[in-house]
């Protein structure tokens, strides 16, 4: 291996290793509180579609229940414009796509 003497015993390379760890400065801040842990029992699911494009739905598996839905529109708040901007360009490409296969097809 690379950068170690052949005389070097393991306590050595282990205190080493210890003491270069400790130097190595701590780019993320440690929490002062304790993380937030969250109850096994409540699921979040999406559902997925073409009328509505997202749903997400907060379900208690204990007594089978849903405790909240939100709509994708509910979830953007006052960007959901943004959503419909989306389809739209969507729509105009992929007209735009179908009608240059079209024109440009080696058939025609």
């Amino acid at each position: 291996m690379k950068g170690i003497c052949p005389g070097t015993s393991l306590t050595h390379l282990i205190a080493q290793a210890r003491l270069f760890k400790l130097s190595l400065p701590n780019p993320f801040p440690r929490p002062h509180r304790p993380l937030y842990v969250g109850s096994p029992a409540i699921l979040a699911g999406v559902s997925f579609g073409l009328d509505k494009p997202a749903t997400l739905a907060i379900v208690d598996i204990t007594t089978g229940r849903a405790i909240t839905y939100r709509s994708l529109r509910q979830l953007l708040g006052e960007d959901h414009h943004l959503l419909n901007r989306q389809r739209q360009r969507q729509h105009q490409k992929a007209k735009q796509r179908r009608h240059n296969q079209l024109k440009f097809a080696p058939n025609r």
